[in-house]
């Protein structure tokens, strides 16, 4: 049922990742053709309409549980990744993207633009980033 009502989105996902969200939230960050990055919470995202069971046609964001939604990237986001939910329990949950437009940028969740861009020097020659991930570089102690 939830893997149908994503489905339904009007741009299709092209990468998503559980890497910023603890276990008990169930919040999966993706990244989407139109270059938008979304979190939706899974478990308000497919909630019955009524008593008799059948599935609710959203059409609100809040209603599709979504919980955060920006334009992340001119054009498709390639690549995604994420970090301090389930991976390790210090520091903020942050995401990263790369995109079509050659940028990659990291995005924490509790405010609406990346906390870091880094942009090609040249937009109009600037080709695809494929791939992102966060290393496993915390202090233990």
């Amino acid at each position: 049922e939830i893997f149908q009502d994503l489905a339904l989105r009007p741009n299709g996902i092209k990468c998503t990742t559980f890497g910023a969200s603890r276990i008990e939230y169930q919040h999966l960050a993706m990244g989407e053709y139109d270059g938008k990055l979304t979190i939706i919470d899974l478990e308000r995202c497919c909630k019955p309409a009524s008593d008799d069971g059948k599935e609710n046609i959203f059409d609100s964001n809040q209603q599709r549980g979504e919980i955060f939604s920006v334009r992340a990237h001119n054009g498709i986001v390639n690549a995604i990744d994420g970090i301090g939910g389930n991976s390790c329990s210090i520091g903020a949950p942050e995401i990263v993207t790369g995109g079509k437009d050659g940028s990659i940028k990291i995005w924490d969740p509790r405010v609406e633009y990346a906390v870091i861009t880094l942009d090609p020097d040249n937009s109009t020659s600037a080709r695809d980033c494929w791939a992102v991930a966060f290393g496993d570089s915390y202090n233990s102690e």
